[in-house]
């Protein structure tokens, strides 16, 4: 399988949600909250589809709220800037909802305390 291909079989299996339990199931733990940040980033990049259902699954609100949980955690962070900039891409509802929970703010505070980290400085 393509990459897009397997993109579209994950978002068409209930993906989206799936990863939104998870997240919300383990808002405590840093390092599977990045994880899951690095799949919702990769399954939005380029997939209209995949931005629309973690939209609808609340993943923005999950994620923001991670965001403000674990400001320290350089590397949940990072994927979270990530995962927010791929849903967001040409999508006004998400874009709506990451302005209404000042995630650009969220993702800002994140480059400046963050100095050391390259990837996040990207």
């Amino acid at each position: 399988w393509g990459s897009k291909d397997c993109q579209r079989f994950f978002v068409k299996e209930c993906g989206p949600r799936a990863i939104a339990r998870t997240i919300g199931a383990h808002l405590d733990k840093p390092s599977v909250l990045a994880l899951a940040c690095s799949a919702v980033q990769s399954l939005a990049c380029e997939n209209e589809e995949g931005r629309t259902q973690f939209g609808d699954a609340g993943v923005i609100e999950l994620i923001c709220t991670a965001m403000k949980m674990h400001s320290k955690e350089a590397d949940m962070q990072t994927y979270a800037c990530a995962a927010l900039q791929s849903l967001v891409v040409s999508h006004e509802n998400n874009t709506k909802e990451v302005n209404r929970l000042s995630g650009a703010s969220l993702a800002e505070a994140a480059i400046v305390r963050h100095t050391e980290n390259t990837r996040l400085q990207e």
